[in-house]
């Protein structure tokens, strides 16, 4: 279970799955399955594995997120919260998915 934004980075190896639980910014990624593409130590790429219009963004690595500093995450259960500290507002949840 990942606990810290550290965990998260380490989770997300390139080919894993995460779901996108909710997403604030952009609703028509909610309930969306992705698999990371590529992962730094400050962005990830990723791929829906469902929605090939996506998957042509960024030279075919998807979209890009950002991970920004620990204190813009929050983690509970699993479950890991992007927060837009400019707007005090969450970006996205998401939970990696085990396989």
């Amino acid at each position: 279970m990942v606990k810290n934004l550290s965990q998260l980075k380490k989770a997300l190896k390139n080919g894993t799955r995460y779901e996108v639980v909710e997403h604030f910014v952009h609703p028509k990624y909610t309930g969306q399955v992705r698999q990371a593409t590529y992962v730094g130590t400050d962005v990830m790429y990723s791929r829906s594995v469902d929605d090939d219009s996506i998957n042509t963004l960024n030279g075919g690595h998807g979209i890009k997120t950002d991970f920004g500093k620990a204190s813009d995450w929050t983690f509970c259960g699993g479950v890991c919260q992007l927060w837009d500290s400019r707007r005090y507002r969450p970006v996205m949840t998401i939970r990696v998915l085990e396989d």
